[in-house]
Protein backbone atom coordinates (compact mmCIF):
# COMPACT_ATOMS: atom_id res chain seq x y z
CA UNK A 1 0.00 0.00 0.00
CA UNK A 2 1.22 3.71 -0.71
CA UNK A 3 2.62 5.45 2.79
CA UNK A 4 0.53 8.59 3.58
CA UNK A 5 2.13 11.83 3.79
CA UNK A 6 2.97 13.95 6.58
CA UNK A 7 0.65 17.00 6.30
CA UNK A 8 3.00 19.93 5.56
CA UNK A 9 2.94 23.42 6.25
CA UNK A 10 3.57 25.86 3.77
CA UNK A 11 5.64 28.61 5.72
CA UNK A 12 8.15 29.49 3.44
CA UNK A 13 8.42 33.49 1.94
CA UNK A 14 7.91 34.71 -1.58
CA UNK A 15 11.20 35.76 -1.37
CA UNK A 16 12.37 32.20 -0.60
CA UNK A 17 9.99 30.75 -2.82
CA UNK A 18 11.67 32.64 -5.78
CA UNK A 19 15.02 31.88 -4.83
CA UNK A 20 14.41 27.86 -4.28
CA UNK A 21 13.08 28.15 -7.68
CA UNK A 22 15.96 29.93 -9.19
CA UNK A 23 18.79 27.69 -7.50
CA UNK A 24 17.09 24.64 -9.38
CA UNK A 25 16.61 26.31 -12.64
CA UNK A 26 18.34 26.26 -15.68
CA UNK A 27 21.90 27.97 -16.22
CA UNK A 28 19.61 29.85 -18.65
CA UNK A 29 17.22 31.24 -15.99
CA UNK A 30 19.69 31.92 -13.07
CA UNK A 31 21.83 34.26 -15.30
CA UNK A 32 18.81 36.26 -16.39
CA UNK A 33 16.38 36.49 -13.22
CA UNK A 34 18.48 37.81 -10.28
CA UNK A 35 17.72 36.45 -6.50
CA UNK A 36 15.17 38.23 -4.80
CA UNK A 37 16.23 40.28 -1.74
CA UNK A 38 13.57 43.20 -1.53
CA UNK A 39 10.40 44.50 -3.00
CA UNK A 40 12.09 46.08 -5.88
CA UNK A 41 14.46 43.01 -6.74
CA UNK A 42 11.12 41.54 -7.11
CA UNK A 43 9.60 43.60 -9.17
CA UNK A 44 12.61 43.01 -11.62
CA UNK A 45 12.65 39.12 -10.99
CA UNK A 46 8.67 39.63 -12.23
CA UNK A 47 9.74 41.52 -15.29
CA UNK A 48 12.53 39.29 -16.02
CA UNK A 49 9.86 35.84 -15.63
CA UNK A 50 7.05 37.44 -17.91
CA UNK A 51 9.18 39.04 -20.14
CA UNK A 52 10.37 35.67 -21.52
CA UNK A 53 8.10 32.52 -22.37
CA UNK A 54 10.43 30.27 -21.73
CA UNK A 55 11.33 31.69 -17.83
CA UNK A 56 7.63 31.85 -17.42
CA UNK A 57 7.11 27.95 -18.41
CA UNK A 58 9.98 27.06 -15.92
CA UNK A 59 8.68 29.05 -13.22
CA UNK A 60 5.15 27.65 -13.04
CA UNK A 61 6.20 24.17 -13.58
CA UNK A 62 8.63 24.19 -10.72
CA UNK A 63 5.82 26.21 -8.64
CA UNK A 64 3.16 23.93 -9.31
CA UNK A 65 5.31 20.65 -9.50
CA UNK A 66 7.75 21.38 -6.20
CA UNK A 67 5.73 23.56 -4.11
CA UNK A 68 1.56 23.30 -4.48
CA UNK A 69 1.19 19.80 -5.51
CA UNK A 70 3.12 18.58 -2.22
CA UNK A 71 1.30 20.92 0.20
CA UNK A 72 -2.09 19.97 -2.11
CA UNK A 73 -1.28 16.23 -1.42
CA UNK A 74 -0.18 16.71 2.27
CA UNK A 75 -3.72 18.35 2.80
CA UNK A 76 -5.56 16.21 1.20
CA UNK A 77 -6.41 13.64 3.73
CA UNK A 78 -8.04 16.30 6.34
CA UNK A 79 -11.75 14.26 5.38
CA UNK A 80 -13.53 13.94 8.94
CA UNK A 81 -14.58 10.53 8.03
CA UNK A 82 -10.26 9.58 6.79
CA UNK A 83 -9.77 7.22 10.10
CA UNK A 84 -12.00 5.08 8.51
CA UNK A 85 -9.48 4.72 5.36
CA UNK A 86 -7.57 1.22 5.61
CA UNK A 87 -4.59 1.83 3.32
CA UNK A 88 -4.48 2.96 0.09
CA UNK A 89 -4.40 1.27 -3.01
CA UNK A 90 -0.58 1.57 -5.16
CA UNK A 91 -1.23 -0.97 -8.11
CA UNK A 92 -4.01 -2.51 -9.30
CA UNK A 93 -7.38 -1.25 -9.26
CA UNK A 94 -9.12 -4.51 -7.08
CA UNK A 95 -8.31 -5.41 -3.34
CA UNK A 96 -9.61 -8.42 -2.16
CA UNK A 97 -10.53 -8.41 1.93
CA UNK A 98 -10.19 -12.55 2.73
CA UNK A 99 -11.22 -12.86 7.13
CA UNK A 100 -10.79 -16.11 8.49
CA UNK A 101 -13.00 -16.75 11.78
CA UNK A 102 -11.27 -18.05 14.86
CA UNK A 103 -10.62 -21.48 15.14
CA UNK A 104 -13.46 -23.89 17.61
CA UNK A 105 -12.33 -25.17 20.84
CA UNK A 106 -13.55 -28.54 21.75
CA UNK A 107 -12.33 -30.78 25.00
CA UNK A 108 -9.53 -32.84 24.94
CA UNK A 109 -10.45 -36.48 25.07
CA UNK A 110 -7.82 -39.22 23.74
CA UNK A 111 -10.46 -41.53 23.23
CA UNK A 112 -12.38 -39.28 20.07
CA UNK A 113 -8.47 -39.36 18.81
CA UNK A 114 -9.08 -41.05 15.67
CA UNK A 115 -12.43 -40.13 14.80
CA UNK A 116 -11.98 -36.30 15.79
CA UNK A 117 -7.77 -35.54 15.78
CA UNK A 118 -7.87 -37.28 12.04
CA UNK A 119 -10.86 -35.96 10.98
CA UNK A 120 -10.58 -32.39 8.51
CA UNK A 121 -11.35 -29.76 9.99
CA UNK A 122 -11.37 -27.00 7.25
CA UNK A 123 -11.36 -22.95 8.77
CA UNK A 124 -14.22 -20.68 7.78
CA UNK A 125 -12.77 -18.39 5.09
CA UNK A 126 -14.67 -15.31 3.74
CA UNK A 127 -13.93 -12.94 1.64
CA UNK A 128 -15.16 -9.44 0.02
CA UNK A 129 -13.64 -7.80 -3.56
CA UNK A 130 -13.45 -4.24 -3.50
CA UNK A 131 -12.50 -2.70 -7.05
CA UNK A 132 -11.89 1.34 -7.83
CA UNK A 133 -15.02 2.77 -9.39
CA UNK A 134 -14.83 6.69 -9.21
CA UNK A 135 -11.44 8.30 -10.56
CA UNK A 136 -11.26 11.90 -11.17
CA UNK A 137 -9.43 15.19 -11.77
CA UNK A 138 -9.16 18.32 -10.77
CA UNK A 139 -7.57 21.19 -13.52
CA UNK A 140 -6.53 24.09 -12.77
CA UNK A 141 -5.13 26.97 -15.31
CA UNK A 142 -3.12 29.86 -13.88
CA UNK A 143 -3.65 32.75 -16.34
CA UNK A 144 -1.01 35.67 -16.66
CA UNK A 145 -2.60 37.84 -15.23
CA UNK A 146 -2.89 36.15 -11.88
CA UNK A 147 1.04 35.62 -12.65
CA UNK A 148 1.21 39.07 -13.14
CA UNK A 149 -0.25 39.99 -10.03
CA UNK A 150 2.19 37.53 -7.94
CA UNK A 151 4.58 39.72 -8.17
CA UNK A 152 2.95 42.88 -7.41
CA UNK A 153 3.13 42.64 -3.09
CA UNK A 154 6.23 40.57 -1.90
CA UNK A 155 2.98 38.18 -0.34
CA UNK A 156 1.73 37.95 -4.06
CA UNK A 157 3.80 34.25 -4.35
CA UNK A 158 2.29 32.53 -1.58
CA UNK A 159 -1.11 34.16 -2.26
CA UNK A 160 -0.92 32.61 -5.67
CA UNK A 161 -0.27 29.36 -3.92
CA UNK A 162 -2.65 29.54 -1.52
CA UNK A 163 -5.21 30.37 -4.11
CA UNK A 164 -4.18 27.04 -6.19
CA UNK A 165 -4.38 24.84 -3.49
CA UNK A 166 -7.74 26.11 -2.31
CA UNK A 167 -8.90 25.48 -5.41
CA UNK A 168 -7.95 21.65 -5.98
CA UNK A 169 -7.97 21.01 -1.59
CA UNK A 170 -11.13 22.21 -0.96
CA UNK A 171 -13.43 20.71 -4.21
CA UNK A 172 -11.52 16.85 -3.80
CA UNK A 173 -12.08 17.27 0.43
CA UNK A 174 -15.74 18.17 -0.19
CA UNK A 175 -16.34 15.30 -2.92
CA UNK A 176 -14.53 12.97 -0.66
CA UNK A 177 -16.91 14.13 2.56
CA UNK A 178 -19.70 13.03 0.07
CA UNK A 179 -18.96 10.08 -1.14
CA UNK A 180 -18.23 8.52 2.75
CA UNK A 181 -21.54 9.51 3.23
CA UNK A 182 -23.01 7.94 0.31
CA UNK A 183 -21.24 4.70 1.16
CA UNK A 184 -22.70 5.10 4.71
CA UNK A 185 -25.94 5.80 3.41
CA UNK A 186 -26.08 3.02 0.95
CA UNK A 187 -25.31 0.10 3.80
CA UNK A 188 -27.75 1.56 6.42
CA UNK A 189 -30.63 1.44 2.97
CA UNK A 190 -28.99 -2.30 2.83
CA UNK A 191 -29.32 -3.30 6.61
CA UNK A 192 -25.40 -3.59 6.35
CA UNK A 193 -25.24 -0.83 9.34
CA UNK A 194 -28.03 -0.64 11.97
CA UNK A 195 -28.46 0.68 15.56
CA UNK A 196 -27.71 -2.17 18.35
CA UNK A 197 -29.45 -0.98 21.89
CA UNK A 198 -27.28 -1.47 24.93
CA UNK A 199 -28.75 -1.80 28.93
CA UNK A 200 -26.49 0.67 30.46
CA UNK A 201 -28.78 1.50 33.40
CA UNK A 202 -27.93 -1.40 35.36
CA UNK A 203 -23.88 -2.02 33.83
CA UNK A 204 -21.92 0.53 32.22
CA UNK A 205 -20.06 -2.82 31.29
CA UNK A 206 -22.71 -3.61 28.57
CA UNK A 207 -21.25 -0.71 26.24
CA UNK A 208 -17.72 -2.02 26.62
CA UNK A 209 -19.19 -6.02 25.99
CA UNK A 210 -21.55 -4.85 22.72
CA UNK A 211 -17.97 -3.20 21.17
CA UNK A 212 -16.56 -6.08 21.37
CA UNK A 213 -19.46 -8.39 20.27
Amino acid sequence: MAIKPALTVLNATSAQILNTIRANASYEYQSQVPEVTDEKSLIRVGDKIMGAPAFRNQFVNALINRIALVVAKSMIFNNKFANLKKGYLEFGETIEDVFVKIAKVVNYDPNKAISRELKRTLPEVESAFYKMNWQVMYPVTIGENELRQAFMSFQGIENLITKIIDAVYTAAEYDEYLLFKYLIIKAIAHGKMYAIGVDTTTDMKNSAKAFRG
